[in-house]
């Protein structure tokens, strides 16, 4: 409310009172800059966000993104990269790993009584705005741990959390193919339960042993800026979708 209580700088005003002193000092502040003090700034900060805040162009919350990622090694370089990808994406995009090694096999069988696991997931997924998918190659195909996932985010039959959601796909590989098998055999399967998987840019991450430091943060500039540019046209894609 317009005359709440907020402490600032260790002074405790009304949001209104706060307006009306930045309002008395802006003059003083256009002749004497260099003598304002930092109350003052502080008053200022505070104001242009409220008024922001009135306007409604005040920053929105960051869309949630589930990701899933397709190797439980370690040392995974699919995990530095969806890590990787986290910092990039910020703060239009909030992204968090969904874990799901523990996934018991997809079994018909138990739906009826589905395993806390199954229920926890399914969980986390439909409350996520979107997903990314981060996946290594194994054999042409994506990791049986993600193809799991993807089972039992799929069911039950006629109401998946996957269904109508933006999702993308990252592949990456220490050859030069970056992952393309897995990535297009990943998109076959999300195609088929209507996920809206974003077709462009796609990314296909080669030669990713070379790409991270010793302490797992990515260190190639190139591809840097590729993903930033992969997360950007991923958020845009998300905000369409979301509108529509």
């Amino acid at each position: 409310m317009a005359g709440d209580l907020v402490e600032r700088g260790g002074v405790r005003v009304t949001q209104i009172e706060t307006t009306r002193r930045v309002k008395a000092l802006v003059p003083f502040h256009q002749h004497a800059p260099h003598v304002v003090s930092m109350r003052f700034r502080r008053y200022a900060m505070l104001t242009i966000a409220f008024h922001s805040m009135a306007r409604g162009n005040f920053m929105p919350a960051p869309y949630k993104v589930a990701v899933l990622v397709g190797s439980l090694r370690k040392k995974s370089f699919n995990r530095m990269l969806a890590n990787a990808l986290s910092e990039l994406a910020r703060p239009e995009l909030s992204l968090d790993i969904v874990e799901i090694g523990a996934l018991p096999f997809y079994n018909d069988d138990l739906e009826a009584d589905a395993p806390a696991p199954w229920l926890a997931v399914r969980e986390r997924l439909a409350a996520a705005d979107a997903v990314l998918f981060v996946t290594p190659e194994y054999n042409r195909s994506v990791p049986a741990v993600l193809k799991n996932a993807v089972d039992v985010l799929s069911r039950p039959f006629g109401s998946s959390v996957l269904r109508g959601k933006p999702a993308a796909v990252v592949s990456a590989s220490p050859g030069a193919m970056g992952g393309f098998g897995a990535s297009h055999h990943l998109r076959q399967s999300l195609v088929c339960l209507g996920v809206n998987v974003m077709a462009s840019p796609e990314a296909y991450v080669g030669n990713v042993t070379a790409l991270f430091d010793d302490n797992g943060a990515l260190n190639h500039a190139a591809t840097t800026e590729f993903l930033k540019r992969f997360v950007g046209a991923f958020h845009a894609w998300i905000a369409r979708l979301s509108k529509s």
